[in-house]
């Protein structure tokens, strides 16, 4: 199938689903439901809970669907409401909830891996935010791109020192639940 017949296709079936077409529905469901699925195992979740994400994400899906002003988005809004359901799970605040954030729009809209790139920010922020006050200064002031001998003033430790603790913190952080959920398969 070529790609403009899918996006017809698609807006279609977005348009039959939020007309209450409940055919739609399960054909939006069997076409996007492996991709909410990979977005709870990415975040650890086995296939016991696979099911509760999915429910949560299609939850929030069908009470916003008229919101979406471009079919040919729903995918990365899916995967966006996805990681959101699996990462409240993780969070322990598992309630579902209808108040997901509905498509960007005007200026401040977003692509996908804009969306992507922000939540991934928000969460390496969230993780430097919880470490020591030390090492957090430290994050800072590598992140602003100080001069060794400038942090070493700053904070009052050897230059020799920045580099190995730089990576023991890095190791931590690498370590976070949260950030390892966004981090590259190696």
């Amino acid at each position: 199938m070529d790609e403009q017949h899918a996006t017809v296709g698609l807006e279609v079936l977005v348009d039959e689903a939020r007309r209450g077409d409940p055919g739609a529905w399960g054909r939006l469901i069997d076409r996007f439901d492996p991709l909410v699925r990979h977005q709870a195992r990415a975040h650890g979740w086995l296939a016991t809970d696979l099911d509760d994400v999915s429910q949560e994400t299609w939850t929030n899906i069908y009470a916003n669907l008229a919101t979406l002003r471009e079919p040919t988005r729903l995918a990365g809004w899916i995967k966006v409401v996805a990681t959101n359901a699996a990462r409240r799970r993780h969070r322990g605040r598992w309630a579902v909830t209808v108040d997901e954030p509905t498509e960007p729009t005007g200026e401040a809209e977003q692509t996908e891996a804009e969306a992507i790139v922000d939540m991934t920010g928000q969460a390496v922020r969230r993780a430097v935010e919880a470490l020591p006050a030390r090492d957090r200064a430290l994050v800072t002031l590598l992140t602003d791109e100080k001069p060794y001998a400038e942090i070493s003033a700053t904070l009052e430790i050897p230059v020799g020192s920045i580099g190995p603790t730089r990576q023991r913190i890095l190791a931590r952080l690498r370590g976070e639940p949260e950030l390892r959920a966004w981090a590259p398969a190696v």
